[in-house]
């Protein structure tokens, strides 16, 4: 497996990849890459929430690689390029701007599978708009993750007004922004986003053109929020807002 990368774009994406907590399973610290002849995906998760990152890359060389998040985040930080290169099943190569490092690799097969994005898309919105919310709302999500019904984002789509309210509260305060929805092909009940996610969501928006397209789907337990092809896919709970 081979492939090179813009330095820049790499590093944005370990950012992204770097859950808050440390996993008790010392894989789920490794991000899973796979490279195709001129793109590549990253994919970390800690089994609540995963992150899929898209990134472009150059001479790809199609192959999978576990590598450490965030060794890989050391090693490229403030680099122009970085190729990385494995041979063998347990070692990496990382090039950056003249300087060589070494990387163990853990064993793709022991990687926890990770979930699918389904193909269909409920509802659609602006990705200035549901940024914006998000900005507006979450800073009233409660801090008390032993109350998972209010710890973390309220999303309830209108097929009528063509709308979707997205809400927060601590039990004491609410904050509530509607915005309009491009497209709704299908309406689901009251979706609580974790609070976990949430940040991720956040971190994957920030560099997104404003007038860009956000996909949301509910669907079997699981909620998927993505933008092209960069995702964040979280467990969903059966809970009453």
């Amino acid at each position: 497996m081979r492939g090179t990368f813009d330095g820049k774009a790499l590093a944005r994406a370990m950012t992204r990849l770097q859950f808050a907590r440390k996993s008790v399973r010392p894989i789920l610290e490794s991000v899973l890459i796979r490279v195709g002849s001129d793109e590549a995906t990253l994919t970390a998760t800690d089994l609540s929430t995963t992150v899929v990152v898209s990134l472009a890359c150059t001479g790809g060389t199609y192959g999978l690689a576990l590598l450490p998040i965030a060794a890989m985040a050391r090693a490229t930080k403030d680099a122009r390029s970085v190729t990385i290169e494995v041979e063998g099943l347990l070692t990496a190569t990382l090039r950056t701007d003249g300087a060589t490092h070494t990387l163990h690799c853990d064993s793709v097969d022991d990687y926890p599978p990770i979930a699918t994005a389904p193909a269909r898309v409920d509802v659609e919105v602006q990705v200035g708009a549901f940024r914006d919310a998000l900005t507006s709302v979450a800073y009233a999500m409660s801090d008390d993750l032993t109350r998972p019904h209010i710890s973390g984002l309220c999303l309830q789509p209108d097929s009528l007004a063509g709308t979707m309210r997205i809400a927060a509260t601590d039990g004491h305060r609410l904050a509530l922004v509607t915005v309009p929805a491009t497209t709704m092909l299908s309406a689901r009940g009251t979706t609580i986003i974790p609070r976990a996610a949430v940040a991720h969501i956040q971190k994957m928006l920030r560099y997104v053109p404003a007038g860009s397209t956000l996909g949301i789907t509910a669907l079997d337990g699981l909620i998927t929020i993505r933008c092209g092809a960069d995702r964040v896919l979280a467990k969903l709970e059966d809970l009453v807002y």
